[in-house]
C-alpha cells in the first residue's frame, strides 16, 4: 500500500473530522504532494472546514454561524460560514493548504474579489492554517476591498488558535 493509499484510508476511517483533519495535516506536511489527489484533497478541506465551522459555532452558538453545507448548489455563496449579528454580515472561507507554506497571493485574491460580488456582505475573512501572507500582500489585498468593508485573514492550525479567530470575527461585527 502507497502513502497516498494509506493516507486515503485514514482520512476515510476517521471517525471525527478532527481526527480527518489530524491525518491531513500530518500528511500533507510529511508530503504536500499528497493534496494533489482530488480526493484526499477534498477530504481534507471537509475536515478543516468542519472543524473550523464548529470553533467558530463554540465562540458565538448556532444562531449567529450559518455553515454553507450544501456545496453542490450553483448558486452557492462565495464564502463557508456566514455569520450574522444585529445586521452585520461577515462571510467566512476556509480553506486548507500545506501547513508549511505561504498561501498564495492569488488565492487569496480570488476569494476576495468573488466574496464582494454579494453585495450586502460587510466583512470577509479567509481562514487558512497556511502561513499568513507578506504584510505587503494583505495591503494589495485589502486594495481590491470595496471602501467601508472589511477584511482579514487569519492562521488557524489547531485550537490554540481559536481565540485570535474568534477575536477578529468579533472585530468585523
Amino acid at each position: 500500500m502507497t502513502f497516498e493509499e494509506r493516507v486515503e484510508r485514514q482520512l476515510s476511517q476517521a471517525d471525527t473530522p478532527e481526527q480527518a483533519l489530524q491525518v491531513a495535516t500530518a500528511a500533507t506536511t510529511v508530503a504536500p504532494e499528497v493534496q494533489k489527489n482530488e480526493h484526499i484533497s477534498s477530504m481534507s478541506h471537509v475536515a478543516y472546514e468542519e472543524v473550523v465551522a464548529d470553533r467558530l459555532i463554540s465562540v458565538f452558538g448556532t444562531s449567529v454561524v450559518d455553515p454553507r453545507q450544501d456545496r453542490r448548489r450553483a448558486s452557492r455563496p462565495p464564502y463557508d460560514v456566514l455569520v450574522t449579528r444585529e445586521g452585520k454580515r461577515v462571510g467566512v472561507e476556509i480553506l486548507f493548504g500545506d501547513p508549511s507554506r505561504t498561501i498564495d497571493r492569488r488565492r487569496v485574491e480570488d476569494r476576495v474579489l468573488r466574496a464582494f460580488t454579494e453585495p450586502d456582505l460587510d466583512a470577509f475573512i479567509v481562514v487558512c492554517n497556511q502561513r499568513e501572507p507578506s504584510r505587503s500582500l494583505l495591503e494589495r489585498v485589502s486594495d481590491l476591498v470595496p471602501q467601508g468593508k472589511g477584511f482579514q485573514y487569519v492562521r488557524w492550525a489547531d485550537d490554540t488558535d481559536t481565540p485570535a479567530l474568534g477575536r477578529i470575527v468579533e472585530e468585523q461585527l
